[in-house]
């Protein structure tokens, strides 16, 4: 059903756009690597050295449909895995926990330039923009433990799927002209409380997540364009 929604999403957001067709339209695509890092019951601090020993890599392929030199429709399909561990954290050194969790996630998503950017403003080299959207989330929790879950604790691994929000923002910066390069963050508002792999029985709220990548993206813009830069 949530797939349904997420394909449904995207169809109505084209059909809708798709009257403004122009001659700004263009498509583009890319590949981008960073990290991702888990923020929930495992991390009840925000420590240095927590934060680098969680650093796992992080995966995303996207496509992109200007509508507009300050608007385009996106489409992020990611890969990443979230990392936690209790003797990182003062807090919880002696329990020794661990969480080790893959997710996979296809987010379609609105981004906003703030300076028109693409398609014939090949001299603006730089430009802002924010984004957010939200769509499918699978995850799939292996945690272990070196002391027992107390009783109000319920054990969740194996795989799931729920949905996620996000927002975020980033740089763009032209450096040609059909190849741009991205340094994007964002952060990410899951609909569970379940990504460590276990649960507090209602006592504790849903968890989050956040992370940076840098983009090579592609820009589709047809063989006529270059004498109208």
């Amino acid at each position: 059903m949530r797939c349904k929604s997420v394909l449904f999403f995207v169809i109505f957001s084209k059909s809708i756009f798709g009257q403004f067709n122009n001659s700004f339209n263009y498509w583009e695509w890319g590949i981008g690597v960073g990290s991702m890092y888990y923020q929930g019951e495992m991390t009840p601090s925000i420590e240095p050295l927590a934060l680098f020993n969680s650093t796992r890599p992080h995966f995303q392929l996207n496509y992109k449909y200007s509508v507009h030199p300050l608007v385009l429709l996106c489409l992020d399909g990611s890969y990443s895995i979230l990392v936690a561990k209790d003797e990182d954290y003062t807090q919880n050194r002696n329990r020794g926990w661990e969480m080790n969790t893959h997710i996979i996630q296809l987010n379609p998503s609105m981004e906003i330039n703030l300076r028109r950017f693409g398609k014939f403003h090949y001299r603006n080299k730089l430009a802002l923009y924010i984004k957010g959207g939200g769509g499918l989330l699978l995850y799939n929790p292996t945690p272990t433990f070196a002391t027992p879950l107390p009783d109000n604790h319920i054990l969740y691994n194996g795989s799931y799927q729920t949905i996620n929000l996000f927002g975020g923002g980033g740089m763009k910066i032209r450096v040609s002209y059909n190849y741009m390069i991205t340094l994007e963050g964002t952060i990410h508002y899951a609909f569970t409380d379940r990504l460590e792999g276990w649960d507090r029985n209602f006592l504790s709220f849903n968890d989050m997540y956040g992370g940076f990548r840098i983009t090579v993206q592609r820009l589709m813009m047809g063989t006529n364009v270059k004498s109208r830069r």
